[in-house]
């Protein structure tokens, strides 16, 4: 059952833009063996690879990929509770693997469009306490655009920045305990997604 309900929570993932520019793009890991699924996927500058893990011992880490991009590895091993995301910044194609099953457990990402000069990581931004109860602040920096999601992805809160820098208090009053992500936008394009938790 636990197993059909994760299935069925990434599936919903999937269907959900998160942006008219920038979408989201959800890939399990284990839910059929030492698989990735889809293994092969096309996606545009921009948008955002999420991997879920469902079951068993395995991690993401990247081959071979643009010059320009930087690399990137997932917890070593994933956790359930913790999907792993990487923003796609440069056209290419981007190869990547599971360690344990180098050989055998591969994926592909094909990027189209045109680069984003000069990606800034302070653009990062964190948000406490977490787990949180009734409020959730962010600490922000270089974004415009904070949008809160359910775990079946429907949108629940978004607030549009009135400054690049700063904090902005969210009230999560009479919301469901349970896990929540979090993504952050600037000029349409998702920098990031984090995951939250309501007590």
């Amino acid at each position: 059952m636990k197993k059909l309900y994760t299935l069925l929570l990434i599936s919903s993932f999937a269907l959900v833009s998160f942006n008219a520019k920038a979408y989201h793009h959800y890939i399990t890991v284990g839910a059929s063996g030492n698989t990735f699924a889809p293994a092969a996927i096309n996606v545009m500058v921009g948008d955002t690879v999420t991997w879920a893990l469902v079951q068993g011992a395995y991690n993401v880490v990247s081959g071979v990929i643009p010059s320009s991009a930087a690399p990137f590895a997932s917890a070593n091993p994933m956790l359930t509770s913790a999907p792993f995301s990487y923003t796609i910044l440069y056209p290419g194609l981007y190869n990547y693997n599971c360690s344990y099953y180098a050989t055998t457990m591969t994926g592909t990402i094909n990027a189209s469009g045109a680069g984003i000069a000069n990606p800034s990581m302070s653009s990062i931004t964190s948000a406490f306490p977490n787990p949180c109860t009734d409020k959730l602040v962010f600490k922000f920096n270089g974004i415009d655009k904070i949008v809160l999601y359910n775990v079946i992805g429907e949108q629940v809160k978004a607030t549009e920045l009135a400054s690049n820098e700063g904090t902005l208090e969210m009230n999560l009053e009479g919301m469901p305990s349970g896990l929540y992500f979090y993504s952050t936008f600037k000029e349409g394009i998702v920098f990031e997604t984090r995951k939250v938790v309501k007590k």
